[in-house]
């Protein structure tokens, strides 16, 4: 079995097979130069949406240990910024051929979009894929 990557969280909510928990910062966050560019890096902390078949076990409040395989975590960041970033740029450099500049990077950032979007209406399957474990400290 492959690395983990953990965060300590605190139970906000818990829904129907679902348990909505706050990631506060971690101390390796503060000395991390790209802090302020990471989302785990906020003041505030993530939420993070978590699918768990027995959400009872939980309360509002709970100090909770999230986990998830780290592999993972290196699926995530392909979906999330590789692919649009190849995007990006294979369409920037295909649309160049046919219009000026302008039109080519408005075409190459509607493409993007467009990858969003379905990403958007795919998140449910996405969420499936993703499985966090959960568990009380």
């Amino acid at each position: 079995m492959g690395r983990k990557i953990e965060h300590i969280g605190t139970v906000e909510r818990v829904g129907d097979q679902l348990v909505v928990v706050r990631v506060a910062q971690t101390s390796e966050c503060g000395g991390c130069a790209a802090a302020h560019l990471c989302k785990n890096g906020e003041e505030k902390g993530k939420r993070m949406e978590i699918h768990y078949p027995q959400p009872e076990c939980f309360s509002a409040g709970d100090r909770v240990m999230v986990t998830v395989d780290d592999a993972m975590g290196r699926w995530a960041v392909f979906v999330a910024y590789v692919i649009p970033i190849l995007l990006l740029l294979s369409g920037l450099s295909l649309l160049t051929r046919l219009w000026n500049d302008g039109r080519a990077a408005l075409g190459a950032l509607g493409l993007v979009c467009v990858y969003f979007c379905v990403l958007r209406l795919y998140r449910n399957r996405i969420a499936r894929k993703l499985n966090f474990e959960i568990k009380k400290l």
